[in-house]
């Protein structure tokens, strides 16, 4: 009897620690969401939660035209479709689903984004602190007391958040924060899974691992490398086929849809619709169709290095050469400009610290398992992928933090025995203090950057939705000539001065939105008419697919394809490459194009 009521007592003790510490991260985390009042509001941009509603009524589609297309939009075969991937909208729709069959609970018909994200993230903390816990566990650490490993687990977690995660909840938090965070949750769950599944490589936990890595590729492209880097770890801590092929499975479904998707919006399995967006900023139209041209040199690949480098673990670097101002190679940092941390780095000089210590630490102890170096890896593959890329934005540091946060767990895994000793209360109080820090640098600032759906916006949601579900465009011409622009759609006649002081002249490209001939042909001509051409072809991109044109007299032809019967809207976007984007623009007058 007094043996069942102590382990009663303890087994009561133990779920009151852990709902003291999950209400704790909880109750820190919602402050850091800008409170109740922010919960159950809206997020500012509409993409996720109208492409999740079209997924319930069947379709892919954001818009069923491309009338009213707005930046950071993909367009495809006469359709707008969502420029983030679909696996938030995915997360969101059972939610909707709910808000839309009882509406009468939920008069906008839509289930508050900001509250459905909110659930996956609370998820998320349970999550991560149990495999931080497990880990601790494994090893034995902490003398065996399982009140200073919870401490330990709980404050772990806290920094994490703190890190990686509030800056961004804090931080305007529209579509473009919020799909990182959707895309850091899985990452972490992954990693949580991967904790499990270490030692017994049991079925269970690495189809998890499999799945959450799967959804990751669904919600943001940077997934499908991260899909690989779990992948080899896998493989590189069991040394078995067995756990990869169980692996594999629990991925394959989500990688499928992915590929599916992407031929549907884009044209093909690996086409993340790069060459058929709509990005906001001018500049970054030609750099999206025909790619970057920020690293074409040694010399250049070395000055953005230093460049991202010194942003990511430094500070941001004040002065920007020349030719990067060219090629736009961009830092946006992060918000409020009125906050003393918006210069700071991205990471921060502590995280290289940690990073290069956890290297040397491996050298010198002539660490020989290839599993704990694979974060490390990734970690420079993701920074070359942005030297390359040719921008980076303060939100983009949230692809970097799963991959170190795993290092650091590798680095714990693969400590010798004695490092127990350093796995106790003084490292939980250093991670409270550097979550606090974070805090109050990083998050308590951005409190006005805070943005959510006006009350007016929501009453009109439902309306705004049909009105994108079911439009008809207006007729567009398949002719455009010089003297004749049209207001819509979003982009259109951008890189072509027509009514401008030097008339119809021309920047590095022109953008236009023409209609498809009337008949059955599926082949047609792009022509475009100019004062004088050259000899020497030009690229163009017709509805995501790039063609190299040859000249006629004084115009540029090409044949394109082009089949009105698999478009929602029977018009399609073309954009001309007149030079490449680092060059100047040339001194021509585009009289016409014409899709006939």
């Amino acid at each position: 009897m007094h043996v069942s009521l102590r382990r009663l007592r303890t087994t009561a003790l133990r779920w009151a620690a852990w709902l003291a510490g999950f209400s704790l991260l909880l109750g820190v985390s919602l402050r850091a969401f800008g409170g109740k009042a922010h919960l159950w509001a809206f997020c500012w941009m509409m993409d996720s939660r109208f492409t999740s509603m079209e997924l319930l009524a069947g379709v892919l589609r954001l818009r069923d035209g491309v009338e009213f297309v707005a930046g950071d939009e993909q367009v495809y075969n006469g359709a707008t479709y969502t420029n983030w991937g679909y696996g938030v909208p995915l997360l969101e729709l059972p939610f909707h689903a709910i808000a839309h069959r009882f509406h009468s609970a939920f008069p906008a018909r839509f289930f508050p984004d900001r509250a459905i994200y909110f659930f996956w993230f609370s998820a998320l903390v349970a999550l991560l602190w149990a495999g931080y816990d497990r880990l601790l566990g494994r090893r034995g650490a902490c003398g065996g007391s399982r009140v200073r490993r919870q401490a330990l687990s709980w404050a772990a977690a806290l920094l994490t958040l703190a890190c990686a995660f509030y800056p961004l909840m804090r931080s305007r938090f529209y579509v473009y924060e919020e799909t990182i965070c959707y895309f850091e949750i899985f990452e972490f769950a992954a990693m949580t899974a991967y904790v499990y599944a270490l030692g017994e490589w049991r079925t269970f936990a690495v189809v998890a691992l499999g799945a959450a890595a799967g959804m990751g590729v669904l919600i943001r492209p940077t997934g499908l490398p991260y899909a690989a880097l779990w992948g080899a770890m896998v493989l590189l801590a069991s040394r078995r086929r067995k756990p990869l092929a169980f692996y594999a499975a629990g991925l394959a479904p989500f990688v499928a849809f992915w590929m599916w998707t992407n031929v549907v919006r884009s044209g093909g399995p690996f086409d993340v619709g790069f060459t058929n967006s709509m990005p906001g900023m001018l500049y970054h139209t030609p750099i999206q169709r025909f790619g970057r041209m920020c690293s074409n040199t040694p010399g250049h690949f070395v000055e953005a290095a230093t460049r991202l480098f010194r942003a990511l673990f430094v500070q941001q670097p004040t002065e920007t050469a020349p030719w990067m101002s060219k090629c736009h190679f961009d830092l946006e940092l992060r918000p409020p400009d009125s906050s003393p941390s918006w210069k700071d780095a991205f990471l921060s000089p502590l995280v290289f610290v940690v990073l290069a210590w956890i290297l040397v630490a491996y050298l010198a102890r002539r660490e020989r398992r290839l599993a704990p170096y694979a974060p490390l890896a990734g970690c420079a593959a993701m920074f070359l992928a942005y030297v390359l890329g040719g921008s980076f934005a303060w939100r983009y540091a949230g692809d970097f933090w799963p991959l170190i946060v795993l290092a650091c767990v590798e680095y714990v895994r693969t400590l010798p025995a004695s490092g127990n000793r350093l796995l106790g209360a003084p490292l939980a109080a250093v991670f409270v203090l550097g979550a606090g820090f974070a805090y109050l640098r990083q998050v308590s600032p951005a409190a006005e950057t805070i943005k959510v759906l006006e009350a007016a916006s929501v009453d009109h949601m439902w309306h705004d939705f049909e009105q994108t579900r079911f439009q008809i465009d207006p007729p567009m011409p398949s002719r455009v000539a010089c003297g004749g622009p049209l207001a819509w759609p979003f982009h259109n006649m951008q890189g072509w001065h027509i009514g401008g002081v030097n008339k119809c002249d021309v920047e590095t490209f022109t953008n236009v939105f023409l209609g498809i001939p009337p008949g059955n042909a599926t082949k047609h001509t792009l022509r475009f008419e100019v004062d004088h051409a050259e000899q020497a072809p030009l690229r163009v991109v017709v509805n995501g697919r790039r063609y190299w044109t040859h000249t006629d007299g004084n115009a540029y032809v090409v044949d394109v394809d082009v089949d009105a019967h698999e478009f929602v809207s029977p018009m399609v976007q073309a954009t001309i490459e007149w030079v490449r984007v680092t060059d100047d623009p040339p001194a021509l007058v585009l009289q016409a194009v014409e899709l006939d």
